[in-house]
């Protein structure tokens, strides 16, 4: 009879307390947008970024701004990945399969 009594003391508690968390209030509107970026070894850009040679993704070189999001997509017929590294507020990444022959590109976050 304790044990019984005890779990239904613990089950009203545990209701109070849910019915006394306030419930979170929603995001406001988000402005951010969603950038794609395509993997594809025979892509090489029209012009030279300022960050040297980098090719394999398209853009190889990404602007956005703090809160946007970042799609990885592979319409090619390899394998590819997007491993990255920060650098000075700069992030680079390269195919784990493809960086010896290049494959490199680089996020740049904006204000």
């Amino acid at each position: 009879m304790k044990i019984i009594s005890t779990l239904l003391m613990g089950a009203a508690i545990a209701a109070l307390s849910i019915a006394a968390t306030p419930k979170p209030k929603p995001h406001p509107t988000s402005t951010s947008r969603l950038v794609m970026v395509r993997m594809d070894i025979d892509f090489k850009p029209h012009k030279r970024s300022s960050f040297g040679r980098i090719s394999g993704y398209d853009p190889a070189e990404v602007h956005v701004h703090m809160g946007d999001r970042i799609q990885f997509v592979n319409p090619d017929d390899q394998n590819h990945t997007a491993t990255g590294m920060a650098y000075t507020g700069d992030y680079f990444y390269a195919c784990g399969y493809h960086i010896g022959i290049g494959q490199i590109g680089v996020i740049v976050v904006e204000p």
